[in-house]
């Protein structure tokens, strides 16, 4: 799953951690949290996942996404 739009207006191509068990841990917190970042006790809209920080500039605090580079595009 890729997110982002590349070199284009500036934003990195994200896409989901290859980490499985990362993934899994992160998804589940998210479930059981109503969908809001594990990495802040703020509940708002901006802590929404995905959050404002990853919206606005393409960074996963909670490592749900990770940037897309040729070592872990494979």
């Amino acid at each position: 799953m890729l997110l982002g739009g590349g070199d284009l207006m500036g934003k990195k191509k994200m896409m989901l951690n290859p980490d499985k068990a990362v993934v899994e841990r992160i998804r589940n917190f998210l479930k059981n949290n109503g969908g809001y970042c594990p990495c802040t006790p703020e509940r708002t809209e901006d802590t929404k996942c995905p959050c404002k920080k990853f919206r606005e500039e393409q960074i996963c605090c909670c490592g749900l996404y990770v940037e897309k580079t040729e070592v872990n595009e494979k």
